[in-house]
């Protein structure tokens, strides 16, 4: 059974491609195959990261492939964002940022700011959708780029 609070293999891709390094991830899956029948049955296996030496499993193994938890992708968001621009790409009026602030929801994330304009939004058939689709935008818009220490390190783009 698979279980839906990790991401996929194609989740983990595009979040890989968007610039999230593998030592951010806090699992591997393996992978393995049976055929029954002429059916192709595919089992995967999560396995939490508890040591550099997991992370180096994954990487030469080609049934294993990193994931990140649901929990770690809201981790690594930031709490806020600053910006001096508004939802719609305009400059804000008084040139100075403005902070969006964090704000999930069942199955959505969002950068609002204190009275109600959103500057980022994702939105999913679950959490863990949006979360990979958040943190893949945040990574595209160069708004932080997160430390495997569990620090953000702000831009001053």
């Amino acid at each position: 059974m698979r279980n839906y609070s990790i991401t996929n293999l194609e989740q983990s891709k595009r979040l890989f491609y968007a610039g999230l390094k593998f030592r951010t991830a806090d699992y591997i899956v393996d992978s393995t195959f049976s055929k029954v029948e002429s059916v192709m049955n595919v089992i995967e296996k999560p396995i939490r990261i508890e040591a550099p030496s997991d992370l180096k499993k994954a990487e030469t193994s080609k049934y294993m492939s990193v994931a990140w938890s649901l929990g770690k992708l809201i981790h690594m968001l930031p709490d806020s964002i600053p910006s001096a621009y508004d939802e719609n790409n305009n400059e804000v009026a008084n040139g100075e940022p403005i902070d969006f602030n964090l704000v999930i929801g069942r199955n959505s994330i969002r950068y609002v700011s204190d009275n109600g304009v959103c500057r980022l939004s994702a939105l999913g058939a679950c959490l863990l959708d949006a979360a990979v689709d958040m943190t893949e935008k945040i990574l595209k818009e160069s708004y932080y780029l997160y430390d495997d220490d569990g620090e953000d390190e702000w831009y001053d783009e």
